[in-house]
């Protein structure tokens, strides 16, 4: 208590519950800096928490933080197998200060509605690849990304070599959107550089198309938004950005593009596009 600062050498760990809304600063610091334990962390709310510069921090076990935290410059938290669950902001996010996700911990946003949450996270110590979350239906949300693309898709090297992980948590989601960041560096030796087009591979069991015609806005870091119609509730989802025709190109032969169907004087319309993959001709019957 007390608006003094708090220093708190090679981290916070235990069972019980830390309240500083009142306080002056918290700081994590030093070279072997732990997080986790069973209570409740709660950062100052006029001036959060630093995870000091250059210190990295291992979590030890899951860890529930509400309030700012603050990455100074060349700060790291170590997610590891343990998921970190944050209400609040994340300030000071760099390509070397942000979350790792190298194992199957999850950095989880809570109560993501209309506006952005921001989860910086990269697959390593010098690697950012965040993801911007709106229009979540106020569930919680986890995210982890990876090198490489895993399950691998037909065409990986016309695509951007990252998985993005996304789990919603307290529902069905409807449509969410889902902002990807990445830079020219992080991308296969295929992969085609703006004003080129993408599409959005979602695997449930398989690599479904589920966005096409999607642009890069912004010079290198690009970023790229998307709109996901099917997260399940607690299901891991992977999701790639790849040049058109790179996710199925050759176990569907065929593409649709779009299908469209209007009723007009009695009538129905039918505007049909389709791209052939890997065969010369097929048939289509209606």
């Amino acid at each position: 208590q007390n608006t003094g600062t708090k220093t708190f050498r090679n981290g916070i760990t235990g069972t019980g519950n830390v309240n500083g809304s009142t306080s002056g600063k918290f700081i994590i610091n030093g070279a072997t800096a732990s997080l986790g334990g069973t209570g409740l962390l709660t950062t100052p709310a006029a001036d959060g928490m630093d995870i000091g510069a250059s210190t990295t921090v291992t979590m030890v076990s899951s860890k529930t933080v509400t309030g700012i935290l603050n990455l100074l410059a060349n700060a790291l938290v170590m997610l590891g197998t343990h998921n970190l669950t944050h209400t609040g902001t994340i300030n000071g996010f760099t390509t070397t200060s942000h979350i790792v996700t190298t194992g199957t911990g999850k950095l989880v946003k809570t109560n993501v509605g209309a506006s952005f949450a921001i989860f910086p996270v990269g697959p390593n110590a010098t690697t950012l690849n965040s993801v911007a979350i709106f229009n979540g239906s106020g569930f919680n949300y986890g995210v982890r990304v990876e090198v490489g693309i895993n399950p691998t898709i037909d065409a990986p090297l016309d695509a951007v070599n990252r998985t993005w992980f996304v789990t919603p948590f307290g529902g069905n989601p409807a449509s969410v959107n889902v902002n990807f960041m990445y830079e020219a560096a992080h991308c296969n030796a295929g992969w085609t550089p703006p004003p080129a087009q993408l599409e959005l591979g979602l695997h449930t069991g398989v690599w479904n198309v589920v966005q096409v015609n999607l642009t890069q806005a912004g010079t290198d870091p690009y970023q790229v938004p998307t709109l996901v119609p099917n997260f399940g509730n607690g299901i891991e989802a992977p999701l790639v950005l790849a040049n058109i025709g790179a996710i199925l190109a050759v176990s569907n032969g065929v593409t649709v593009n779009y299908f469209n169907g209007n009723k007009q004087n009695g009538n129905h319309v039918l505007n049909w596009k389709l791209t052939c993959n890997s065969t010369s001709a097929f048939n289509m019957v209606i």
